[in-house]
């Protein structure tokens, strides 16, 4: 239920209700019917009542389309009595509290359409737990139920809610998403920086560098690509556009073609007109080629250096018909489908090239690291949550970015990410957990680096650490240690 909504048709209903008291109260109540006055005041009210009606209906139903209609009917008809000033709704600033409710009402719609875009989002994307098996790719072109469901509700997520923690719910989705993060982890753990497409005639465009992962997964990496770069994970930046086949759709068998302006065949020459600088002759390039170097066919003037001609121009000749000109016409050819059309025809794809956004770097750094250790750890036999809760001694629950048991053993994990090194103030809240739960090893990760001080914490009280912003390197370590006290 909306009671922005609500409370614009009750504001409406009291305005009626007091309108009519005063009234009454000052005139009486009189059965005129063939009043103009009487017939004026009668549409009006049961023109009120049904705005009033169906802003409810709006407001309990979270219709939007019933509050708009509510809204604007109020309106309209605060108009119509400010314009004919009628007896019975024309009490003091009763005009200002109609167009008032009005606009409440068509105020509210906006927020009913955000929420239930909303709701519907946060329904659909619900973080999945870690001890799950990773979607099984189904559907056309390789794309899981849950990615269907991502490009259903992005485009409203982009247009009509623009909230930043709807954007975090999509990267962590985008996390959880084996592929994905496999992406995001070789943006940060290698030298890659940035992802070009290559574009060859016999297959579609792809990137070299993610190539095996589309091969062991058997997903469409553009659209994982698309995805991330649309969440913000990713930067994408237009390096070309392709010309596509109207009909197929397909970019990798289009090619140009000339035709002669008048038979319209496409056996078509290409001829550069070149001009001898020494007597000023106009011959095509081939025309000055000599046995020994370059001859001018009006003078007889010979030479080695093609410096002594200069371009002019260039023309077309046709070697089915003889026509010469200077204008070819130009289409396009598919021959996925031989379908033949023109420029304006045709659709054009883009490509784009990628790199990591760096804005989001260490979240990213974070959710990759995290959710690689827990596959590597559920490789070996234990038992994740990301992340993870503990009671602790206290009987105080305490959350660590990871948790995971094997064999009756419970272990804790938390990381802490800085732009610069993870000082003190960063550790002494996981050591203080760490006391209470009393676990059979504790692990603190820092993301890139310790400082002195916080390194020498640990050491003293005897709290292993791993060090590093390689996703990779940093779950390898932390594997080990925890597998030595398992």
């Amino acid at each position: 239920m909306r009671l922005v909504g609500l409370s614009g048709a009750i504001i409406l209903l009291a305005s009626i209700i007091v309108s009519g008291i005063f009234y009454v109260t000052a005139r009486g109540l009189a059965w005129t019917p063939g009043d103009m006055g009487f017939i004026y005041s009668s549409v009006l009210t049961i023109g009120f009542m049904i705005s009033i009606g169906t802003g409810l209906f709006g407001a309990i139903r979270e219709s939007e389309e019933f509050l708009i209609l509510a809204g604007t009917a109020c309106i309209v008809l605060a108009v119509l009595n400010k314009v004919f000033t009628n007896i019975l709704y024309s009490w003091s600033y009763m005009d200002i509290v109609f167009l008032l409710a009005g606009v409440i009402m068509i105020m509210d719609r906006f927020h009913v359409r955000r929420i239930k875009i909303a709701r519907k989002l946060k329904e659909e994307m619900a973080p999945t737990p870690s001890t799950q098996k990773p979607v099984v790719p189904a559907g056309i072109e390789g794309l899981t139920v849950g990615r269907k469901r991502i490009f259903g509700f992005r485009e409203g997520l982009r247009l009509d809610v623009e909230s930043p923690e709807l954007a975090d719910r999509w990267r962590m989705k985008l996390y959880h998403d084996k592929d994905a993060r496999e992406i995001v982890r070789r943006f940060l753990s290698s030298d890659l920086k940035h992802i070009e497409p290559d574009v060859k005639t016999s297959t579609k465009p792809s990137y070299p560098e993610l190539a095996d992962i589309e091969k062991m997964s058997g997903r469409d990496i553009q659209s994982i690509l698309d995805e991330l770069a649309e969440a913000g994970v990713l930067v994408g930046e237009l390096y070309e556009k392709l010309i596509t086949c109207p009909r197929c759709r397909q970019s990798s068998k289009v090619f140009l073609r000339s035709k002669c302006s008048r038979c319209d065949s496409r056996k078509v020459r290409k001829n550069r007109l070149m001009e001898h600088t020494d007597c000023g002759a106009i011959y095509k390039e081939d025309e000055y080629y000599g046995p020994g170097g370059f001859k001018c066919p009006r003078c007889g003037r010979t030479f080695q250096e093609k410096s002594e001609l200069e371009p002019i121009g260039v023309t077309y000749e046709c070697e089915s018909c003889g026509n010469v000109f200077n204008d070819p016409k130009q289409y396009y050819y598919c021959r996925s489908c031989s379908y033949e059309f023109q420029f304006e025809n045709c659709e054009l794809e883009d490509l784009y090239s990628y790199s990591l956004n760096e804005k989001i770097r260490p979240e990213a750094l974070k959710n990759v690291s995290v959710l690689s250790l827990a596959e590597i750890l559920e490789g070996a036999g234990f038992k994740t949550d990301t992340p993870g809760v503990l009671k602790g001694r206290s009987g105080v629950n305490h959350e660590f970015t990871l948790s995971c048991v094997r064999a009756d053993k419970t272990f804790a994990v938390d990381l802490a990410v800085s732009e610069g090194d993870v000082d003190l103030k960063m550790v002494l809240p996981s050591y203080a957990k760490f006391m209470d739960v009393g676990c059979e090893r504790c692990l603190f990760i820092a993301v890139p680096k310790l400082a002195g001080q916080a390194r020498e914490y640990l050491e003293a009280n005897k709290i292993p650490y791993v060090e590093g912003e390689n996703p990779t390197a940093i779950s390898i370590k932390a594997k080990q240690l925890l597998e030595s006290a398992a």
